[in-house]
This record gives structure tokens, C-alpha cells and sequence, in this order.
């Protein structure tokens, strides 16, 4: 993999993160077309590392505030993040232990999903406006974060299926949107502090990219996730979520077919 075709898939993670069209299946499906086979499974899961951590980044850079506020005077919200955050704590944990996490890169898949991500962005669309928007509770985050355990296969989308889990619970479209980022936080984190685990237990010379490629893609991914993050909240605020199902039901047929045509 070399140093554009990385710049590109820092791109793709960045704009791909937030909205809600599956930022995972997006990177499998622009790795096939990048290399195919040529770009192997290990070259994914470093670059994807990579990336994921640059919109971590992004994600502590935009709500600053929230974070500082939440650290000081809200541990309620903390505890609310905890219990969000225990599903895909118990289902990502024992796939990357046991190694079962290289068998969700398959095109494929990730291209069946990110239909199915259409869809239940258009099925969500009648919650968007019709909810008051209540107060969080911990029966709602755990709800969430149940989503978020599922949505660990590629082509499912984090963010639109944990807002629409969000506005399906009660909350209002900012509040849904808010609390789906913020938990993104504990399992990028986790999932890098995995990686880093393994990576010291093989004495830190397996990647397959080299670092310094990694920090470009990281602070690309993160300076393009910051923007794209402006920008869906702003969309989120005109109750517009569905808008992008528009574009995973047909990029998901259309790479399904591709994939099919051609693996």
C-alpha cells in the first residue's frame, strides 16, 4: 500500500466517520479497489487503526467543552458513557483476542450491510421530528451501546445506527448525535489499546506500513473528520439523517455486484 492510496483512505475515513454511510465497509470496499488481494488484511487493519484514531481526535478537538464540562461537574454523564459503553466492550474484547476480527473484512459483506444501513436510515426518518427529546437515561445508552456492539461489522454504520437508536429512545436529533460521538471515544480508544497490547507482545516490528505513513494518515483523517463533523451536525439540526441512505443502498448494490463480479 503506498502513501496515496493511504492519503485516500484517510479521506474516505474522515468524511465516512460521521456521516452515517458506514465509515468501516467503506475502507474495505476502497481497499479492494485500491489492490484487491494485493493489499493484505494486515495492511487494513494498521491503516484502519490509524485512521480510526485521527477521528478520535477529531471527535476530543469538537466537543472540548463537553468533555472538560462532563470531567468537572457532570460524572453523570460518565457514568451514562461506562454503561453505553459495556456492549462492545464484551463483543469487540474476545473478537480481537481471539483473532475473528481479520474475518470481518470481507467486501462482501461490508456491501450487503451498507444496504441494510440504508435502510434503516429511511425506516428511522418518522423519529427525527416527532420526538420532544428527552433526558438520557441508562436505559437508553445501554439500548445504544447495544447498537454500537453490532454495528462492529463493516458496513453497518456506527453514527447512523447509534442516532437512530438515539431518536428511536426519545432524544432530540443534537442530543442523539452527541451522545453517538462521544461513545465512539471509549471503543476507538479500546480498540487502539488492543492493538498496541499485541503489538508489544510481538516486539513492535509486524506492522505493515510503515509509522511515519501512519501519522500523515492519522492527522489527515482527523483534520478531514473535524470538518465533516461541522458539517453533520449542522445537517442533524434540519432533521435531515435520512438523506444518506441515498447513497448506501445504491453504492452498496453497486459494490456488491463488483465484488461479486470480480472475487
Amino acid at each position: 500500500m503506498g502513501l496515496f492510496d493511504l492519503l485516500l483512505l484517510s479521506v474516505v475515513q474522515g468524511v465516512t466517520e460521521f456521516l452515517p454511510v458506514s465509515s468501516s465497509g467503506h475502507l474495505v470496499l476502497v481497499g479492494v479497489l485500491l489492490g484487491g488481494e494485493s493489499v493484505s488484511g494486515a495492511e487494513l487493519a494498521d491503516s484502519s487503526l490509524a485512521l480510526h484514531v485521527g477521528t478520535l481526535v477529531a471527535i476530543v478537538v469538537f466537543y472540548r467543552s463537553e468533555l472538560w464540562r462532563m470531567c468537572r461537574t457532570d460524572r453523570r454523564q460518565l457514568g451514562v458513557l461506562l454503561v453505553g459503553s459495556f456492549p462492545v466492550a464484551t463483543i469487540g474484547v474476545p473478537l480481537k483476542l481471539t483473532g475473528w476480527d481479520e474475518s470481518l473484512h470481507d467486501p462482501r459483506l461490508a456491501a450487503t450491510l451498507l444496504v441494510f444501513t440504508g435502510v434503516v436510515l429511511l425506516l428511522g426518518r418518522h423519529h427525527g421530528d416527532k420526538q420532544p427529546g428527552g433526558r438520557l437515561t441508562y436505559r437508553m445508552a445501554l439500548w445504544i451501546g447495544m447498537v454500537q456492539a453490532v454495528a462492529i461489522l463493516p458496513g453497518l454504520s456506527r453514527s447512523g445506527l447509534t442516532i437512530t437508536a438515539g431518536l428511536v429512545a426519545g432524544l432530540s436529533s443534537r442530543e442523539a448525535a452527541r451522545f453517538s460521538f462521544l461513545l465512539a471515544m471509549p471503543a476507538v480508544g479500546g480498540a487502539g489499546l488492543l492493538q498496541v497490547i499485541e503489538l508489544v507482545g510481538q516486539g513492535g516490528g509486524q506492522l505493515e506500513v510503515p509509522v511515519w505513513q501512519l501519522g500523515v494518515a492519522t492527522l489527515v483523517a482527523a483534520t478531514v473528520g473535524w470538518l465533516s463533523l461541522t458539517v453533520l451536525v449542522a445537517v442533524l439540526e434540519r432533521g435531515r439523517l435520512a438523506w444518506f441512505a441515498v447513497w448506501c443502498v445504491p453504492c452498496g448494490l453497486g459494490m456488491l455486484a463488483y465484488t461479486l463480479a470480480t472475487l
